[in-house]
């Protein structure tokens, strides 16, 4: 709220689902543009949200990915295990709706607590464990999902004849390079899928550049992780935009909010809201704005959403991550991207 009573004329962020509704309801009522980065929740591409830009994959796209995996193998049951908060419970959602053209049935879908212990893990592991069904879909993130996976190890269940999918919410920010031993070892056999980009691009190449030649980073960059990618092209994105704005002429100018008309003292948080009079026209700059980026070719679709969706399928041998396919909205699955 603090945030919107400045000058703002656009956000970048944020990066959970619930902080971004309400960021969301109040970009449109101040008519300031939002670029997030980390937001995959499929909600956030409908039209009362008409602020709100993602400049990363959607729950609609990756669940379409994971659906066309379990197609490809003619699995016809599977269990969900998803994170219990609104990017879980979307994302399970979105699974659902998914496989139901491919006639896969969901048997169970398995909400867990972001405070979830050993114990309970174990207790929901028992109970799935006596199940004929062993195709599951994991969907949590990375801190969630390695304390699952550790008591699915000791349970028995990382064995042959299991299947363990697991989505972007875990693999999408998970470094190998950082994981203990211990740690990898319980990872062995998954299998899932996280965002792609061409690591051989020139424009990330040029990027990975400059980044090392900064006097100021003690480290030089390493494994790249698409959301990171993501936020560098949303900030870019946004500078174009704003650039071409100011090219043709327009003011930045802010005036009260109409609740401000309503509280003759401005006491109340509404009161003192800051409207953005160039938003409606900044917006329609953003939605005309391309270029190819570090993350692949950022351009958005009337929906807000990235016009190309890219996902590779990957599995974790020998404390590795391997490409063996991949998946766009374009081609679906194959065996080059």
């Amino acid at each position: 709220m603090q945030l919107f009573k400045q000058e703002v004329v656009a956000v970048i962020g944020p990066q959970s689902t619930a902080v971004a509704r309400f960021i969301a309801h109040m970009a449109t009522a101040t008519q300031v543009p939002i670029l997030s980065f980390a937001v995959t929740d499929r909600s956030f591409s409908e039209h009362q949200y008409p602020y709100f830009f993602r400049i990363a994959h959607s729950d609609a796209m990756q669940m379409q990915a994971i659906a066309s995996l379990i197609g490809m193998y003619k699995w016809k049951e599977v269990v969900i295990i998803y994170i219990d908060d609104a990017s879980g419970r979307g994302g399970v959602a979105a699974l659902s709706d998914a496989l139901q053209p491919l006639e896969v049935h969901v048997v169970k879908k398995v909400a867990i607590h972001p405070d979830c212990n050993k114990t309970v893990i174990g207790t929901i592991l028992n109970d799935l464990f006596g199940m004929q069904t062993t195709v599951f879909v994991v969907h949590m993130p990375q801190n969630q999902s390695l304390l699952f996976f550790s008591e699915v190890k000791y349970h028995g269940m990382m064995t042959n004849g299991y299947v363990w999918i697991a989505s972007d919410l875990m693999l999408g920010t998970l470094s190998l390079d950082t994981l203990e031993a211990s740690i990898l070892s319980t990872l062995q056999g998954i299998v899932g899928i996280r965002g792609y980009y061409a690591r051989e691009s020139p424009q990330l190449q040029t990027f990975i550049s400059e980044w090392n030649n900064q006097p100021s980073l003690e480290n030089s960059a390493g494994e790249m992780l698409i959301y990171g990618l993501y936020a560098y092209d949303a900030t870019r994105m946004l500078a174009y935009a704003v650039d071409s704005y100011m090219k043709e002429g327009f003011n930045i100018t802010f005036e009260n909010s109409i609740f401000s008309s309503i509280d003759k003292d401005s006491s109340s948080d509404l009161a003192q809201l800051k409207v953005f009079d160039g938003g409606p026209l900044l917006i329609n700059y953003i939605m005309y704005t391309q270029f190819y980026g570090t993350s692949g070719y950022i351009k958005l679709n009337p929906n807000g959403d990235l016009i190309r969706t890219s996902f590779e399928v990957v599995n974790i041998v020998e404390g590795k991550l391997n490409t063996v396919g991949y998946w766009t909205n374009a081609t679906q699955l194959s065996v080059s991207p």
